[in-house]
């Protein structure tokens, strides 16, 4: 049975859970965690001497066609992963909703008669 809002209980469930998300969720961040290795160049340290590289870590995203990065401290990591999860289940959430949307109106053209075709040469 659909609901009053012609909201199908699949459609109040995303809703719901992307309201849920924007209620709870500390941030929002797009991009994407991009890890680095690298010798620093210092003949003494244990880079060069052990081969255990430096580790870095960024958050990358494009941003009206060019890309930028942001470097992440260490204290920082697990509060960025956190947005950028938060961000990716909002898209997700948007993305199923935007999906029932198209199948609405793919069933409104379906039910609605068209407009004939203008046969006029």
């Amino acid at each position: 049975m659909p609901h009053r809002m012609g909201f199908s209980a699949e459609e109040r469930r995303l809703r719901s859970q992307l309201h849920r998300l924007l209620d709870s969720a500390d941030a929002f961040a797009r991009g994407s965690l991009i890890e680095m290795q690298r010798c620093c160049g210092r003949p003494a340290c244990h880079c060069a001497l052990k081969g255990k590289k430096h580790r870095s870590l960024y958050l990358g995203q494009s941003q009206q066609g060019k890309p930028r990065m942001k470097s992440i401290a260490k204290d920082q990591e697990q509060q960025v992963r956190r947005w950028v999860a938060n961000y990716q289940r909002a898209s997700a959430l948007l993305e199923a909703l935007s999906q029932h949307g198209w199948l609405k109106l793919n069933r409104q053209k379906k039910a609605t008669p068209g407009k004939e075709k203008d046969t006029r040469s």
